[in-house]
């Protein structure tokens, strides 16, 4: 029965199994005196005990470091939606419609003159000619859309907005 003295466990196996618990203070009595006597007696074992106990002193002098704030778990912030962005953006696109259905009616001559009836007085030499005021009001809604689409982006961007990058 020789072949089975590799698999049992030896006196010093058995105490370096319980050299942290001793260091710990967390064996009762009976197994406290056992390991005492037995690192009294065996020099390779008092040479582990005082190195785990030499590592834990020195563990213990280390100073503690806080952790960066980046390591701090924090609850992600819930996005709650801007009113200002928002009505910034829904002006923005509503003037952009109004400007798109101003430049199709002007394209599709929508807004010549009409004759007017016949009257026993001279007509005016405009009617039947182009529409003057739709010109102005094309150019308005193109400087009003340019504004607000400078503001919703500057707006926009004071808030944290980012502009996707190029890789």
């Amino acid at each position: 029965m020789t072949w089975f003295k590799g698999l049992q466990k030896t006196q010093c196996d058995l105490v370096r199994e319980l050299l942290s618990p001793y260091i710990d203070d967390e064996l009762d009595t009976a197994e406290r005196q056992k390991v005492d006597s037995h690192l009294q007696s065996c020099q390779f074992c008092r040479e582990e005990f005082d190195s785990i106990r030499k590592t834990i002193r020195l563990v213990q002098s280390m100073p503690v470091m806080e952790p960066r704030r980046s390591f701090a778990i924090t609850e992600p912030k819930k996005k709650t939606r801007d009113g200002r962005l928002m009505a910034l953006s829904a002006a923005t696109i509503s003037v952009a419609v109004l400007l798109l259905v101003v430049v199709i009616g002007d394209i599709g001559h929508y807004f010549d003159a009409l004759p007017l009836p016949s009257t026993p007085w001279p007509q005016p030499s405009e009617i039947g000619k182009y529409y003057w005021p739709v010109r102005e009001a094309e150019f308005g809604l193109l400087g009003l859309l340019i504004v607000l689409a400078i503001a919703t982006f500057v707006y926009w961007r004071k808030k944290g907005g980012k502009l996707p990058r190029r890789k």
